[in-house]
């Protein structure tokens, strides 16, 4: 018998040994490797180092990847402090002043993927209060951070209880980053 006829052979038989649909989904699995936005349920917020520095405070939010399969995240999520309050038998997160000022850092908020048990960080500020006249700020305490991701999740985040200026942007954002870069 020659080779070619055993080659074929050899293939016909694992052909024919393969039900259609399993080796419909095997050439489907290998079609598509594109990775998806993050989800809520599939991350674990947590709020890692704080310091201060020139009149800002600033924590490093992390965000842990607990699902069995990566996904990504990007960009410079819209941040906005507040605290939750009931309302009618629920409990809302209420926004306290404008939304944080979205920063630009090199390396910063570029699509990165968070593999399974990775983390990736979002650093925040909120700048002292007390350093603008009271006409100006309208100073209020918050005790969250709500960051939405354009493509992704929004995630909520129990800060150490903050002052922030209600009349004019007291806060400020930077861009997600793989890691728990701090800021």
């Amino acid at each position: 018998m020659s080779l070619r006829r055993l080659v074929v052979g050899a293939l016909t038989a694992i052909a024919l040994a393969i039900p259609l649909s399993a080796s419909h989904a095997v050439w489907a699995s290998g079609a598509s490797t594109k990775v998806l936005p993050c989800r809520s349920v599939a991350l674990t917020a947590t709020l890692g180092r704080g310091s201060a520095a020139a009149g800002t405070g600033y924590e490093t939010l992390l965000i842990k990847n607990h699902s069995p399969h990566a996904c990504t995240l990007s960009g410079t999520p819209a941040t906005q402090f507040g605290n939750f309050v009931g309302s009618g038998g629920l409990i809302v997160f209420r926004g306290v002043g404008p939304a944080a000022t979205k920063l630009t850092y090199a390396g910063r908020g570029r699509t990165i993927v968070v593999k399974p048990g990775a983390v990736a960080s979002v650093t925040v500020g909120i700048e002292t209060a007390v350093n603008y006249p009271s006409a100006k700020c309208a100073r209020a305490n918050v005790s969250h951070v709500r960051l939405a991701f354009a493509q992704g999740p929004t995630l909520y985040y129990t800060l150490r209880r903050k002052a922030v200026c209600t009349r004019l942007a007291s806060t400020l954002t930077s861009g997600v980053v793989l890691g728990r870069r701090f800021p």
